[in-house]
């Protein structure tokens, strides 16, 4: 890369046999990242069902006591 060899910038991190250890380092911080962004969506997705069913009561509730 850039005409250095990978092992004068990443001496010792260990990497599987026939990979760049910079492809290495990358794919656990892909890995990383998608599993952040994967719960991101998830507790997201959670609140944003939770937030319209409690517009959807509050709604109701407004209505029934004829306030809407």
């Amino acid at each position: 890369m850039f005409g250095f060899d990978d092992d004068d910038f990443f001496g010792d991190i260990p990497a599987p046999k026939g990979s760049c250890k910079l492809d290495y380092i990358m794919n656990d911080v892909c890995d990383v990242i998608s599993k952040i962004t994967f719960w991101v969506l998830v507790i997201g997705g959670t609140l944003g069902v939770i937030e319209q069913v409690v517009i959807a009561i509050t709604n109701a509730i407004l209505k029934a006591k004829g306030l809407r």
